[in-house]
């Protein structure tokens, strides 16, 4: 019997996937795989902060304040590419879990 959840429209929020019920989870489907290819859903640091956002841990105001404080700059391009780091290796502790 498959009791996988079926995806519907309800579980994407500003395009990002939210279907773990753990925003760890969550953060993993950042990178889904479709069409037997992943697809980076966080290319920029704009994207990273609308994910922070879209999982209520940051709110608009602070969202705005980031992007303008951070945009653009050599520190979001650092930060944007250690989240995706930290996410493929916390891809992989979960990989072997299974």
């Amino acid at each position: 019997m498959d009791t996988r959840k079926a995806i519907s429209k309800s579980d994407w929020k500003d395009g990002f996937l939210f279907v773990g019920n753990q925003l760890a989870l969550d953060f993993l489907n950042t990178r889904p795989v479709q069409n037997g290819e992943p697809s980076e859903l966080l290319p920029d640091f704009s994207a990273l902060l609308r994910w922070f956002q879209a999982a209520d841990l940051l709110n608009s105001h602070k969202v705005g304040s980031l992007q303008r404080q951070w945009g653009g700059s050599a520190n979001a391009l650092r930060t944007t590419e250690e989240m995706r780091q930290l996410r493929e290796k916390l891809r992989k502790e979960i990989v072997t879990w299974e």
